[in-house]
């Protein structure tokens, strides 16, 4: 039994602004399951697809700030084809972020809100299988329970052991 990656959850101050930016950065589609959340899935995606991971844009008062922790990287064929993609996310509103490397072959952009921070991912055991069996079968790898505010939901919210947190999806 192991999880399957089914989604990228970003923190965002506002999360339909963050919502149209990636939506349009990534050619996918943007909907909405309810207010403070935005979806963001690749065009012809029909859930549960195993095939794609999707994004959530969440909104929260105050997204964490943890500098360039984790982020995207986009690829890209050449580097014309480089420079055209950074135009674009410019134009979109990213901006170029610092990060010490003038000399690296890539760019290096921060989203309209300024960072990469406050993401998480969302894991579903496959084959289907128990969610409580799975967020157990994690916790004796190391993970930790975690209680992120979530309050009463249908996942369960771990941590792992670089202090990431993560949740554990059921199936249906």
């Amino acid at each position: 039994m192991t999880p399957e990656l089914v989604r990228v959850n970003f923190k965002a101050r506002d999360d339909s602004a963050l919502g149209r930016f990636w939506a349009e950065a990534l050619g996918w589609r943007a909907s909405s399951e309810g207010p403070g959340v935005t979806n963001l899935e690749p065009v012809g995606f029909d859930r549960p697809d195993p095939s794609a991971v999707c994004i959530d844009l969440v909104r929260v008062p105050d997204p964490e700030t943890v500098k360039y922790r984790v982020h995207l990287e986009l690829a890209t064929t050449s580097e014309d084809r480089r420079a055209e993609l950074a135009t674009r996310l410019e134009e979109l509103g990213a901006t170029h972020a610092d990060v010490g490397r003038s000399d690296a072959p890539w760019t290096v952009l921060a989203d309209p809100e300024g960072t990469w921070n406050g993401i998480h991912l969302d894991v579903m055991s496959d084959p289907v299988e128990d969610q409580a069996r799975e967020a157990a079968r994690l916790e004796a790898l190391g993970a930790t329970r975690t209680d992120a505010g979530q309050g009463d939901v249908s996942w369960v919210v771990l941590t792992d052991l670089a202090n990431n947190k993560y949740c554990v999806l059921e199936r249906g």
